[in-house]
């Protein structure tokens, strides 16, 4: 036990202290330093609830040391995950929404068409173009665009397609007839080409066709009427075989090979002819009508004509072409039968009559002309 006084131990069973002789006082067994250090801590949470006094400025005030706060706690991390997921939500909403618009929108579905085939994306270009074309059906650049990426890409069908498109939309767009042809060229289509060739005759874009359009066999003689045999030669671009025929008869399915001149006989013949080349293209026909009609020769003439004469003449006779003379001198016609000249006659005495006939290689006769010769010798 200790001395409540002064604090010095106490001997058992003394009643007043030995040290500072005050009457002994039970006192419990405690550390003052404890005691002092508790109330400190009371004495200061204390302090901290009583409302706070602002500090006197002037003489004489003193300063007094403002208590420590002691820091409250504060949990940042579920603030900072809700932040974090109220933005990435901010962010899909902003990126679906301009999704939205890009997959809305045709001048961007086309740009990036057009880069993605600069940059030789075929399948990406193939998709944005598509696209496009489904927010404008009616853009033909577009398919221009697809047209030409599906050429690259060896889509044929594809292609042909694209292009017919094209042209039930602009029916004069002749870079699509461009690519059309060459397709047709390369599928060795040469039917369709001619088909193409003659929905555009009578319009500029003939002109696409030089390269695929044969000409026409041409002939050596005009058409018309001779009156003499005659053979008539065909001629074609080089390269190109002839096939002809004499009538109403188609010359690209029964023609025969041209292999030399035609001989026309008498009457009447058409020739009916076209020209094929290497490829298997066909020129339009080509017709000529003919008629050989064989005329009778003109009748002789000659030299002295008819009259008196008292010395005697030399008779000469002027043959017809292609022809033979045939003569009589009693007045009587002659026939082939009768003398043929073949020079000068002699003029005979007398009063006499020279008749005459031509006859040519046709068979055909001239009428038969007379002149009569008086000759009286003095």
């Amino acid at each position: 036990m200790k001395c409540a006084n002064c604090g010095a131990e106490l001997k058992v069973g003394c009643i007043y202290c030995s040290a500072c002789g005050h009457e002994a006082q039970i006192v419990s067994d405690y550390n003052v330093l404890e005691d002092d250090y508790l109330k400190a801590l009371l004495e200061e949470e204390n302090e901290e609830k009583k409302p706070q006094k602002k500090p006197q400025t002037g003489a004489g005030s003193k300063k007094k040391k403002p208590a420590k706060k002691q820091k409250k706690k504060i949990y940042w991390f579920p603030i900072v995950l809700a932040i974090i997921v109220v933005c990435v939500i901010v962010a899909l909403v902003i990126v679906m929404t301009i999704r939205k618009q890009r997959e809305n929108s045709f001048d961007y579905q086309y740009s990036q068409g057009i880069l993605a085939e600069k940059n030789r994306d075929y399948t990406k270009a193939v998709t944005y173009l598509r696209r496009a074309l489904e927010l404008d059906e009616g853009n033909t650049d577009v398919m221009m665009m697809l047209a030409e990426i599906y050429e690259i890409t060896d889509d044929d069908s594809l292609e042909e397609n694209m292009l017919l498109q094209i042209l039930k939309l602009e029916s004069q767009n002749e870079a699509a007839y461009e690519m059309l042809i060459a397709l047709y060229d390369s599928q060795k289509k040469y039917t369709k080409i001619l088909e193409l060739n003659e929905k555009l005759k009578d319009t500029d874009l003939t002109k696409l066709f030089d390269n695929y359009v044969i000409t026409s066999p041409e002939f050596s003689e005009k058409e018309g009427t001779y009156h003499e045999e005659m053979t008539v030669a065909l001629t074609a671009d080089s390269g190109c075989t002839i096939y002809y025929t004499l009538g109403d008869m188609d010359p690209t399915a029964n023609g025969r090979v041209y292999d030399g001149p035609i001989s026309l006989k008498e009457g009447e013949t058409e020739i009916r002819a076209v020209a094929k080349d290497e490829r298997g293209f066909y020129s339009e026909m080509a017709t000529a009508k003919y008629k050989i009609d064989f005329v009778a020769p003109n009748p002789p003439t000659v030299s002295p004509n008819s009259g008196s004469y008292t010395t005697p003449q030399m008779i000469t006779v002027s043959i017809p072409e292609d022809s033979v003379v045939y003569y009589t001198w009693d007045g009587t016609s002659p026939t082939e039968s009768s003398a043929r000249y073949e020079g000068p006659l002699e003029m005979p005495e007398g009063n006499n009559v020279l008749a005459l006939l031509a006859v040519n290689s046709h068979g055909l006769s001239s009428r038969v002309v007379k002149f009569n010769y008086i000759y009286l010798s003095e």
